[in-house]
């Protein structure tokens, strides 16, 4: 990175960023659902489609998490309302998952009956963990 800030032309080194921790959603149980893995580069984007479980579910409350090991951090949540009525398994939401190059995390869930959209912007405003404090919790959890 030196060498190239200095601007040595013969440098063949190609700096990325990427994802520090694991990025998914809360399912069935308290499991998560990973959605883009830790060490992806970004920008990147990344989807996943979820069945309702339960008959005439209308609504489903998305909680969208980090975690690498032993270590879960709660981002935030939304709810998706306006899902028609029908037997569980019927109604499917798509949520997608969207960091751009400047570390800003937008999750889209999608009603795919309806195309009715809902949408939670993160930032690192949004109270998420410094860099040093993702690092020190990372080291923390291989220990």
């Amino acid at each position: 990175m030196a060498a190239n800030l200095r601007g040595d032309s013969h440098t063949d080194l190609l700096l990325l960023d990427v994802t520090t921790l694991s990025l998914g959603v809360d399912t069935i149980g308290n499991f998560m659902n990973i959605v883009i893995p830790r060490i992806t580069p970004i920008p990147t984007k990344e989807a996943q489609v979820y069945s309702t479980t339960k008959d005439n579910q209308t609504f489903i409350n998305i909680k969208v998490k980090e975690k690498d090991l032993q270590i879960t951090i709660s981002w935030g949540k939304f709810r998706v309302s306006g899902i028609p009525c029908a037997p569980k398994g019927v109604s499917n939401v798509k949520e997608i998952f969207e960091i751009d190059a400047d570390g800003i995390h937008t999750v889209t869930a999608e009603i795919l009956s309806t195309g009715m959209t809902k949408k939670l912007v993160i930032t690192n405003a949004n109270e998420r963990l410094s860099k040093e404090e993702i690092e020190k919790t990372v080291k923390d959890g291989e220990r």
